[in-house]
């Protein structure tokens, strides 16, 4: 696990950066308002239908019948499938099935109910939580591009901590691997052979962004909302929470901000944020990387 860093860098758009400035809040939102297809939000399902789930079942028992290997288990179903096959109660999978399909139909009816139930604990969860999304460096390239109007906003240096509004951000993980609130293996182990299910880690599945953007560096913090439910377009789902002038300090211009927000912001700065660092992003000489200069 990643050490939490002392400092975190919030990458924003001019519009964002005239807002939080001006009222000294940030905006925390639900996962929902990300605008991300492959984030998960309450909407998200889990992906296989009854039939799915009842034909993988059936499937995959129909074929520990007629394995040459002997099922592993002491479940009531495995113990039925050693029974059949010493009996050699079916001649064919065709044969088998049909019973199967009467008898795991009733197991996954009660699956289901507690499907439904996490599912509706994730839909609860995802439409309370409220996250605000930092960067561990202020010299990030593909943060500057995909974070602050490609370059034409602002990156703020706040700090961390139990008392700080950035609170103790944790480290977003790139894979190529996308999350999924139940997979289907488990939940064949638990109808075939009573497994327990692992518990779904609500916090983990929203750290987790897709391997190729891995460089943005993205650190995460939470907070449960105060507010209940939210309107049916999902515009309500974030909070604005409020910041210590103190927390604030630096800001760094991008390399297309317009000369002209920069006096705006460099104006409020003086007047609210007296301590607060300004620097302007440069290019490096014969590189692609940045350099920040005091201003």
């Amino acid at each position: 696990m990643a050490t939490t860093p002392d400092k975190v860098y919030k990458y924003c758009s001019l519009e964002a950066a005239h807002a939080m400035l001006e009222t000294g809040t940030v905006r925390w939102s639900a996962p929902a308002l990300f605008g991300d297809a492959m984030e998960p939000d309450h909407c998200t399902e889990f992906g296989f239908d009854p039939e799915f789930l009842l034909d993988s079942a059936t499937k995959l028992a129909s074929s520990m019948i007629f394995s040459a290997d002997v099922p592993r288990g002491d479940s009531p179903l495995t113990n039925a499938i050693k029974r059949w096959r010493s009996e050699e109660r079916f001649s064919s999978p065709e044969e088998a099935v049909v019973v199967l399909q009467e008898l795991l139909s009733k197991i996954i009816d009660q699956k289901l109910e507690s499907n439904q139930q996490k599912q509706t604990a994730w839909q609860d969860y995802s439409r309370n939580i409220r996250l605000c999304c930092f960067c561990s460096r202020p010299d990030n390239p593909v943060a500057w591009e995909n974070f602050a109007a490609k370059h034409g906003g602002i990156c703020m240096r706040l700090d961390t901590g139990d008392n700080a509004m950035a609170g103790t951000p944790l480290p977003v993980q790139y894979s190529p691997n996308r999350p999924v609130l139940l997979s289907l293996k488990a939940q064949l182990n638990a109808i075939l052979f009573n497994a327990p299910e692992p518990g779904i880690d609500n916090q983990q599945l929203l750290l987790v962004k897709p391997q190729p953007r891995r460089l943005e560096q993205e650190w995460r913090s939470f907070r449960t909302t105060l507010k209940k439910g939210g309107n049916a377009d999902n515009s309500s789902l974030f909070d604005d929470i409020r910041f210590d002038a103190r927390e604030l300090s630096a800001l760094c211009f991008g390399l297309a901000t317009p000369q002209s927000d920069k006096d705006k912001l460099t104006k409020i700065l003086k007047k609210n944020y007296p301590n607060t660092r300004v620097y302007q992003a440069t290019l490096a000489a014969g590189k692609y990387d940045l350099e920040l200069q005091k201003v």
